[in-house]
């Protein structure tokens, strides 16, 4: 889709969002009118790519000529672009025990997103880096020959003026540089590392094709409207879904090449679901709660790194679990062994000082099917005893003290979680210390490792 011949992106039409649907709207040749497309690398960049390179410093060129290729694009057709090329470069495979696709590897040079644990330039020590990210101690890390030193060199030396936290300490006064250098460890001042908690309930009423309508429609109030500055993070937006759809379908290859190789009818037909879900959810929103989930943790694993915030999970996912059983496409036991299999996979791919699950408390829109799958949850920690995802529970007075009941059954076993959060408290003092309306309050969510 090119520009309109005025820098701004054409309006997508019948045919561009027929090729969403079908995994489309490749290529930025179109983002914001460039003609060069982002993953085009100079002929010296391709000649040592040629060379014999890890996978990590092949990857971390790759990125770094697409953000050379868009430094002075709008930010948003940047990060879009960046993104192409991270995913799904960073993800590792499906694993023999995971019952849902999507995972880190954990072998990155270069990233982007809200927050990856690496070297700072001034390689002091590691820390929170968010934005644009580049581990700085590569060197050590993936220098396996002659080639990847010099490659990793060169990035080393570019990214240390242009990652986003070498940004944030170049922005610092000399107050401020001498107060937070002699303090500080890498996680406090100046650390531009965050996590994300995402209200994913949306999503999954509306999946991909139907979040990309939503845009659609935005950009053409805006066209309407004189908004022309939204215009390109309307695009990025469009082209940010279109990275997700490339996942799930290099996800469902995966699986279905894994399918066709499995010796056992129980992997292969394991493996079958898995691809059979991702192929559907290119095409339509979630019908089921093995679908639900599936895009749900993809969707986060993306967005969130190893930071993965579940967000008022109970209400996500409340309705899938309350249809599929009630309906009889589930059992209770089998609808209980997909969070089990969703907790694992959680466990496998999250930081262990963060990554919560929420659940109950007051404002949810369906609190009678929510308060069931937030039931299975309890469970799913029981059975596992992992610290990950750490389960919050917040109650009020009136809730279903089904619940509370649950929650100290699994705490009086002897795990962590869930913790337990009283609304009936937190949203008055929410209110009261952040100047919030009641509605906005109540949507509070407890986070991080120091909180």
């Amino acid at each position: 889709m090119r520009g309109r011949g005025n820098g701004l992106p054409a309006k997508p039409g019948r045919r561009a969002r027929m090729s969403f649907m079908r995994g489309g709207f490749a290529g930025y040749n179109r983002i914001e009118g460039h003609t060069m497309s982002a993953n085009r690398l100079s002929t010296q960049t391709r000649t040592r790519a040629s060379r014999t390179l890890s996978p990590a410093v092949q990857h971390a060129l790759r990125f770094t000529e697409t953000y050379k290729a868009h430094r002075d694009s709008h930010p948003a057709t940047r990060e879009a672009a960046c993104l192409r090329v991270q995913f799904p470069a960073v993800f590792g495979p499906i694993e023999p025990d995971d019952m849902f696709a999507g995972g880190n590897n954990r072998d990155r040079i270069c990233y982007i997103g809200s927050i990856w644990w690496a070297m700072f330039p001034d390689k002091r020590g590691p820390g929170k880096q968010g934005g644009y990210c580049f581990d700085f101690a590569a060197g050590k890390r993936f220098a396996r020959t002659t080639a990847d030193r010099k490659a990793i060199a060169e990035l080393e030396s570019y990214w240390a003026e242009e990652c986003t936290v070498a940004k944030a300490f170049a922005s610092w006064d000399d107050e401020m540089r001498a107060l937070l250098r002699r303090r500080c460890t890498p996680v406090v001042g100046g650390a531009p590392g965050f996590c994300l908690a995402l209200e994913l309930d949306r999503l999954l009423q509306h999946g991909l094709p139907g979040t990309a309508t939503l845009v659609e429609e935005r950009m053409a109030r805006a066209r309407c409207e004189g908004e022309t500055d939204k215009l390109p993070f309307l695009q990025a937006l469009l082209d940010a879904l279109d990275v997700v759809v490339g996942v799930c379908r290099h996800y469902e290859a995966q699986a279905r090449e894994l399918a066709a190789a499995a010796q056992d009818a129980g992997d292969r037909a394991r493996l079958e679901r898995i691809a059979a879900a991702l192929e559907a959810l290119v095409r339509r929103a979630p019908e089921s709660l093995f679908e639900a989930i599936q895009l749900w943790w993809l969707y986060s694993v993306m967005a969130g790194g190893l930071h993965i915030e579940g967000w008022r999970i109970d209400e996500a996912f409340g309705d899938f679990y309350a249809s599929d059983i009630d309906r009889g496409r589930l059992t209770e036991e089998q609808a209980q062994e997909m969070v089990c299999g969703l907790w694992r996979i959680y466990y496998k791919h999250s930081d262990l000082h963060v990554s919560r699950a929420i659940i109950g408390g007051k404002g949810r829109r369906n609190e009678a099917h929510a308060d069931r799958f937030a039931l299975a949850a309890m469970e799913a920690t029981r059975r596992t005893r992992q610290v990950i995802p750490q389960l919050t529970l917040r109650f009020y007075d009136g809730q279903n003290p089904a619940l509370m009941r649950k929650a100290f059954d699994v705490i009086g076993e002897g795990c962590t979680y869930p913790m337990l959060y009283n609304d009936d408290v937190n949203i008055p003092a929410v209110e009261k210390a952040l100047h919030a309306r009641p509605g906005d309050a109540a949507r509070y969510y407890p986070l991080g490792c120091g909180e």
